[in-house]
């Protein structure tokens, strides 16, 4: 195979995922800030997971053209299609984060009584897990991709305890918020170990989940 052809390419997916990756990102700071600040922004962001979603279709794209043109073996092969399952679980995280900001602009805007704070550790969590996913796209590591997978673990049973603390609250519209922003996060939260999970099959030949 002509290694020198196929290095650029897989040189401009690198690049092209690292952009993608900041992006989704930041529209899961803008979900939060609009948790935080009960701000109408769902235009925003839906507009932007569909940008996402263009992203990903370009890379898939050149993934595709690589593997067609250049026949690529063993290590090539699994970062091409680590990098596609990761593109993929870059749109998901994209569109929870348009779906958190639609669930604010229907239930939270203009609902003083309802305190988002129940949430705030869940957020931590979550942004912790995302902020270790941005690294390990940028520098594939074993080691913090299984970090990541315990990170997935404490993010589940913060959201089974966060779920307890909503069923006492009194207004139904502010539960019912919060329960989905929660449940959105949680699911944000499986896709960062969706994507530690490709990024580990990529550096090791076998899934993440094998090994415990």
């Amino acid at each position: 195979m002509p290694k020198r052809l196929i290095h650029k390419g897989l040189k401009d997916l690198s690049k092209m995922i690292l952009e993608m990756s900041l992006y989704s990102y930041a529209s899961f700071e803008k979900a939060v800030d609009a948790i935080r600040r009960g701000r109408d922004i769902r235009g925003d962001l839906i507009a932007r997971s569909y940008q996402l979603m263009m992203k990903r279709e370009e890379i898939n794209s050149l993934a595709i053209e690589l593997i067609a043109r250049y026949q690529p073996l063993a290590s090539d092969l699994r970062y091409l299609k680590a990098i596609m399952d990761v593109a993929y679980n870059l749109l998901r995280i994209g569109r929870y984060s348009a779906d958190i900001s639609i669930s604010v602009s229907d239930y939270l805007i203009n609902n003083e009584k309802c305190n988002s704070s129940v949430i705030n550790s869940l957020i931590e969590k979550v942004g912790e897990m995302f902020q270790l996913t941005l690294d390990i796209i940028e520098h594939p590591d074993a080691d913090k991709a299984e970090r990541i997978y315990f990170l997935d673990e404490a993010v589940d049973d913060e959201y089974r305890r966060i779920l307890e603390k909503i069923l006492d609250i009194n207004d139904a519209k502010c539960g019912l918020a919060l329960a989905l922003i929660a449940r959105y996060l949680e699911r944000l939260g499986d896709h960062c170990y969706y994507i530690a999970d490709s990024i580990y099959y990529y550096l090791n030949g076998y899934r993440l989940i094998k090994k415990w």
